[in-house]
């Protein structure tokens, strides 16, 4: 039996996220990369990467 460090439940109680809906994702990454683009002058610069996750 798993009995390493215990998560906090991050879902709410009795809602169904099979409906449709919007979602925020927070993505963390190691090092801080900048995987998706940057932000410049308060505005999101998306790379090639960050095009392609906004269009899905």
């Amino acid at each position: 039996m798993y009995q390493g460090r215990k998560r906090k439940l991050n879902r709410l109680k009795n809602f169904d996220y099979a409906d449709p809906g919007f979602y925020f994702v927070t993505i963390c990454v190691k090092d801080r990369i900048k995987r998706f683009g940057e932000v410049k002058n308060g505005k999101i610069i998306l790379n090639e990467l960050g095009q392609i996750i906004r269009k899905q």
